[in-house]
């Protein structure tokens, strides 16, 4: 029951990076950019000086580990789903 209700809470946040870079600007549209962002996330509870980012952010990836962990997979699917769009936007924009 409690794995049913965890899954019910993870899913709908699937994928957020990926929708954060495609809705918000963002340094530029590149591929892979939302897979990117979650796998520095997940990397940042073992980096020693906590990536240089402050002891907040370095606290919140540390919670939410479990939930990135479990995101990047769909990450990569989303990102490979919208991978003809970023590579038609970065060809146009040059």
């Amino acid at each position: 029951m409690r794995a049913g209700f965890t899954v019910l809470l993870v899913l709908p946040a699937g994928g957020c990076a990926n929708v954060i870079v495609h809705t918000e600007s963002h340094n530029g549209i590149a591929p892979y950019t939302g897979t990117y962002d979650c796998a520095k996330l997940l990397a940042l509870p073992f980096k020693e000086d906590g990536g240089g980012e402050d002891a907040v952010a370095s606290a919140y990836a540390t919670l939410l580990f479990p939930v990135f962990l479990v995101d990047l997979p769909l990450e990569i699917a989303m990102d490979t789903v919208t991978l003809p769009y970023d590579c038609c936007t970065l060809a146009f924009a040059r």
